[in-house]
């Protein structure tokens, strides 16, 4: 079984070819067990000052750092996770949210569709946890079927290094008093539209704060 997705089969088999003086050969083939269609891409969007930035998120749960979400807002914690596919979305059952080991967090209202693009919010999402974000029921071109997508929780983490260290106080730093681009946006931890103070304490703050396995 294919660790990267649980769903995929690898097998190897040998045969001899009936034209062939070589002998054996060999081939290796794959099958996957779910007809669920398959994300082209995922992010986590936030508002800095009305201005929506995007921090990617693995399509399929690969483990690592990939897809740490370092934002906060503070207030409700609220996070949106959009996911795109190849073809339009024609329906969707639901959307559920597993917070990581001691985490927290939910769905909030019904999962948006536009397109081929499937918009879910989430509220009271805790800090320090790995989430999964699971769409029920998609229905997009010919496939069908449940698909998740996993994220990362680490408010100051503006290097994606998995820890909050004095290399993100010192990024931050660097980019205190400029306004936010997509160049620096993760440094705007607050997504306040402008890289400031506010970040820089922010982010000091979370100082050795590691994100889970």
């Amino acid at each position: 079984i294919d660790p990267t997705d649980d769903l995929t089969f690898w097998y190897v088999s040998e045969y001899v070819p009936t034209t062939s003086s070589i002998g054996w050969r060999l081939r290796v083939g794959s099958f996957r067990l779910s007809n669920a269609p398959v994300p082209t891409a995922a992010v986590s969007r936030k508002l800095h000052g009305g201005t929506p930035y995007d921090i990617l998120l693995p399509v399929i749960p690969v483990g690592g750092n990939i897809g740490i979400e370092c934002r906060s807002t503070g207030g409700t914690n609220d996070y949106q996770v959009v996911t795109t596919f190849a073809a339009s979305v024609t329906a969707i059952t639901t959307a559920t949210m597993t917070p990581g080991p001691g985490g927290t967090g939910s769905v909030l209202g019904a999962p948006i569709v536009s397109g081929n693009q499937v918009t879910v919010n989430l509220t009271n999402v805790s800090d320090l946890q790995r989430l999964t974000v699971n769409l029920i029921g998609v229905v997009s071109g010919t496939n069908s079927g449940d698909v998740s997508v996993p994220m990362g929780m680490l408010t100051g983490d503006t290097n994606a290094s998995g820890a909050v260290s004095a290399a993100d106080v010192s990024q931050t730093k660097a980019q205190s008093g400029n306004t936010t681009t997509a160049a620096n946006f993760r440094e705007d931890v607050n997504a306040s539209g402008s890289v400031n103070a506010g970040d820089v304490a922010l982010v000091k703050s979370k100082a050795g704060n590691i994100l889970p396995p």
